[in-house]
């Protein structure tokens, strides 16, 4: 009931792309889980720059909350703050521990990937990549999944993690890593499973309805 009553008291703003999954996806889920009040607001790439070029949000890239008129940047610290408010986030320590890992997994599978203005460059070093890095990456991930109970990483419940993990996938099969397979994902049966659970869970499903019911 307390938790409900600050759930209730926050003003809050979700600033994010028109766009179901990114770095954004799992936040807008968790609160639209949460059911609490809040406003979603959906900006172009323009419209973020003139807001950056008014002082009013850092250059530090979209997704953006806003709490009581404080302006809060990054994607993670933003989950595990939703995460809380939506029971997404476990309360035990070593769970949590869990879900940061595989978060921060996600994370840097998305920021150390190598980027050159030569294509061929660029090429290469995807290539490279997919078989070095990221799979060592994707092989953390497939051994958190696979000594779960399942079907999430948690067992049972869905976490924030599980959220983080599949908009990864869901870019990956969208193409946003140029010169990876889309199929990437499925050289790991455990994983795909983990994707189809999260796609098919009520939780998840609810969120895309909603989401394209505004759109």
């Amino acid at each position: 009931f307390f938790e409900v009553l600050i759930k209730s008291a926050m003003a809050i703003k979700f600033y994010y792309f028109k766009m179901l999954g990114g770095r954004g996806g799992a936040i807008r889920a968790a609160l639209y889980h949460a059911k609490c009040d809040f406003e979603d607001v959906t900006m172009s790439w323009a419209a973020y720059q003139e807001e950056v070029k008014a002082g009013r949000f850092p250059a530090l890239g979209l997704p953006v909350l806003e709490v009581d008129g404080k302006v809060v940047t990054q994607s993670l610290a933003i989950l595990r703050f939703v995460g809380k408010m939506s029971a997404l986030y476990p309360k035990d320590d070593t769970q949590a521990l869990l879900v940061d890992e595989v978060m921060d997994v996600c994370q840097d599978t998305l920021t150390k990937c190598p980027q050159d203005k030569d294509a061929e460059v660029k090429k290469a070093k995807r290539i490279e990549y997919a078989e070095g890095r990221m799979k060592g990456y994707f092989d953390l991930l497939n051994t958190r999944v696979t000594a779960s109970e399942g079907p999430f990483l948690l067992g049972a419940e869905v976490s924030i993690a599980d959220l983080v993990v599949y908009c990864l996938f869901d870019m990956l099969r969208g193409g946003t890593f140029d010169y990876v397979p889309k199929e990437y994902t499925d050289a790991w049966p455990a994983l795909a499973a983990w994707e189809k659970a999260i796609a098919e869970c009520d939780m998840w499903k609810a969120y895309c309805d909603r989401f394209n019911a505004g759109s």
